[in-house]
């Protein structure tokens, strides 16, 4: 690094006191460029805990290089990003300089430090805080300071050796990509599933045009002494035009410190496309952020190794405050950071009726800080439905696998009145659902986004730059999706997703019910079942039957006086159909049947 200050050859030592610089990165050294330590004093804002405070700071020339300065304000580390043409003389943007001239010649230079808490990103932790300025904005307040610029020039062939491989040439950073055409149309990852696409399912993504897809293929790391691989099906799935292979690496830094990791995932990968495997891959790894300059290096490796013209890596929501993350982003053609399961729910929070919101205010906060990222990237949201099981003191016993919502109104529970997050429901006495012991006194919580909710996170990604959205996930047993397909591309095409269901009678008498529009009629447990119901205008017409795919089935009386017929159910989402047992509809000669949905004007029900 280049160094001007007032003590040549010596750095001001690393956790010094307040008002000293601790440590400066420079992502390259222009040929002129104008470093100065400064003794700056000002306040910021009323609702900071900091009030007063000395700071200091670096003005930096030239528009071709990154610049973190990261110094100690009132005893917090505080971070302030310059990002490349930020500011038309290459400062700061939380810097303003004035030049005046003085008597004898020379300039005194004096600082107003900016701070625009709007732009502003705070992330604190263990006592620590951290501030990005995200850009260059009218000064809404200024802080006077005042210093004099001392120089002594430090020859550059000092400043050379102190920088590691400064004699390799490094390139200017990407420009920030918030301007690249956005992808209306959803993506999906599909996890934990063997099995492949249904029909239904294929045909309902080929109606969204051609959505990007990423298929878990396998769970791959260093256990027990050796590499494992677990692959979901005994061979490589078939993968249409727009699916990449997604690769799970497993957590924790063991499988990323082993030298030969690349090497033999590359092997492994080989082996599982006998034929050839894919150009493109995704991987899916919660790197430490201390290793994430060794995960771009594995990342570089494997590419050279298999060839791979795109790779894709899911990201924590938490990396973009990571000095690390740049050097991850140089070396992957997509990050897909993931805003969703960001913080766990408190016991006291749970007991006091409060659950974390699978979508919500927290995660919009997020996305938006990811606006600073320059390399091209979409945003993992959520969409699924989570039932999960807590303790009678609000401690968590886990995520239930394998429930529907049947299991959840067959059970004996007690909705739970004013919560927030989601819908509570205690157990009143000990049973069980798909194999989970329930215990009375214990809580069920049922969590799942909303369509505000969901609206605000696709804007939100949008206004940060992202490219796209990928959803989590296209169902598999275990996993509930809670809106289809076509209800999400709706929800990112700023359109109201509205159901259109149509109900009719087969030459069997069953009775078919249809929802052919691209919004769902989705679950909701603080709610009654959908009803759909059916009507006779004389008795005879209900034969003994069973509800079929609807959830129950019931009648306004003795069957052979019948006139009333009600077929419950939970969900029906765009595309989809239930249908009762053959013979409910024994005859309808002579009689007028009509339908009815959620107790809407009656329609007559056509008959084959």
């Amino acid at each position: 690094m280049i160094v001007f200050h007032d003590r040549p050859g010596e750095l001001p030592p690393i956790g010094a006191l307040p008002g000293e610089l601790e440590k400066i990165e420079n992502r390259m050294i222009p040929e002129k460029s104008l470093d100065g330590r400064f003794p700056l004093s000002g306040k910021i804002g009323a609702s900071s805990p900091v009030r007063e405070a000395g700071v200091a700071a670096l003005i930096f020339g030239g528009d071709h290089f990154e610049s973190r300065l990261l110094l100690s304000l009132a005893g917090l580390p505080i971070e302030l990003v310059r990002k490349p043409g930020e500011d038309a003389d290459g400062e700061f943007p939380a810097l303003g300089r004035r030049r005046h001239r003085r008597q004898g010649g020379g300039f005194d230079e004096s600082i107003s430090f900016r701070f625009l808490r709007s732009f502003v990103s705070v992330h604190g932790g263990d006592g620590a805080a951290s501030f990005a300025v995200r850009q260059s904005h009218p000064v809404a307040k200024s802080f006077p300071a005042t210093g004099i610029l001392k120089r002594t020039i430090v020859p550059l062939l000092s400043a050379l050796l102190l920088i590691p491989g400064c004699g390799k040439k490094i390139a200017a950073p990407a420009a920030p990509v918030a301007t690249s055409p956005v992808d209306r149309v959803p993506g999906f990852w599909i996890w934990h599933r063997s099995s492949p696409l249904s029909v239904r399912e294929t045909a309902a993504l080929a109606a969204l045009g051609r959505p990007r897809l990423y298929r878990q293929i396998v769970e791959f790391g260093w256990r027990d002494g050796q590499w494992r691989a677990r692959p979901l099906s005994e061979r490589a799935p078939e993968l249409p035009a727009g699916t990449l292979p997604v690769v799970r690496l497993d957590p924790g830094a063991e499988t990323l410190e082993r030298p030969d990791t690349a090497g033999m995932l590359a092997k492994w990968l080989r082996f599982y496309f006998p034929q050839g495997h894919p150009d493109a891959l995704q991987l899916d790894y919660d790197c430490p952020v201390r290793l994430l300059p060794q995960y771009a290096a594995m990342i570089a490796q494997l590419r050279r190794d298999l060839g791979l013209k795109e790779i894709s890596v899911t990201a924590l929501a938490s990396w973009i405050s990571a000095p690390e993350l740049p050097a991850l982003g140089r070396a992957v053609e997509e990050m897909v950071p993931m805003f969703y399961d960001m913080t766990p729910d408190g016991s006291a929070s749970i007991k006091a009726g409060f659950a974390v919101p699978m979508a919500g205010a927290e995660a919009a906060k997020w996305i938006a800080l990811w606006k600073d990222c320059r390399t091209p990237w979409r945003a993992g949201l959520p969409d699924f439905e989570r039932l999960s099981l807590f303790d009678p003191n609000g401690s968590p016993a886990g995520h239930l696998r394998q429930w529907s919502p049947e299991d959840l109104l067959d059970a004996a529970v007690t909705a739970m009145p004013a919560t927030h997050g989601g819908a509570f429901f205690r157990i009143d006495r000990d049973a069980g659902m798909r194999g989970t012991a329930l215990h009375a006194g214990q809580v069920l919580v049922w969590r799942a986004p909303g369509d505000d909710e969901l609206r605000a996170m696709i804007a939100a990604s949008v206004d940060a730059g992202a490219r796209g959205v990928v959803w989590f996930a296209l169902p598999v047993p275990g996993l509930r999706a809670h809106h289809s397909p076509a209800h999400l591309a709706e929800l990112m095409g700023g359109r109201t997703p509205q159901p259109s269901v149509r109900a009719w009678i087969d030459a069997s008498g069953r009775v078919i019910l249809r929802n052919d529009g691209p919004g769902d009629l989705s679950f909701d447990p603080e709610r009654p079942p959908h009803s759909f119901a059916l009507f006779s205008s004389g008795p005879g017409a209900f034969g003994i039957s069973g509800p079929g795919g609807f959830y129950r089935l019931s009648e306004d009386g003795p069957r052979e006086r019948c006139v009333k017929s009600v077929l419950s159910f939970t969900e029906l989402q765009g595309g989809a159909e239930i249908a009762s047992e053959s013979g409910l509809i024994t005859s309808g000669e002579g009689r007028e049947l009509r339908w009815s949905l959620d107790d809407s004007p009656p329609s007559p029900l056509p008959s084959p």
